[in-house]
């Protein structure tokens, strides 16, 4: 399953790249996540449950960091009788008066038992996940340039 899309913030890019990379806001913005432990800044380890389906032992890594523009996270997981791989990058550029335009895409494959599930199921309530996401980061550096 492929999610793509773009969205603008308010905050110049490296306001905005600091935030996606930062995994304090990455354990607070996704939705099911708990059990996070930072391993160093660009290895962590969480336990996540799927939208449908089990709770999946997640470890993540930042395997490309080009600041302020660009980064990569994959997280590979195992549930009984499944696998998680999840896949994300973003590129970010200027858009004008201090703002950021982020575009974005998201591949995740589940095997075995968690594949049955199947992109129909899945496709609609990670879209819904990735919005909420987008709001609280948008909250996040709100916050950070207020303080």
């Amino acid at each position: 399953m492929r999610i793509e899309g773009q969205h603008t913030f308010t905050a110049p890019p490296a306001e905005v790249f600091a935030a996606l990379v930062d995994p304090q806001l990455v354990a607070t913005t996704v939705p099911g996540l708990s059990e996070f432990r930072i391993e160093s800044p660009t290895r962590w380890h969480g336990v996540l449950r799927l939208p449908v389906g089990p709770k999946v032992t997640l470890d993540f890594e930042l395997v490309e960091l080009v600041e302020p523009t660009r980064a990569r996270l994959v997280a590979r997981g195992k549930t009984f009788g499944g696998t998680v791989r999840i896949e994300t990058a973003f590129d970010l550029e200027p858009s004008g008066e201090g703002a950021t335009l982020m575009r974005y895409a998201a591949v995740v494959e589940l095997g075995g038992l968690l594949g049955v599930l199947g992109e129909s199921a899945l496709k609609p309530v990670s879209e819904a996940q990735v919005s909420g996401v987008m709001r609280a980061i948008e909250r996040r550096l709100a916050a950070r340039s207020a303080g």
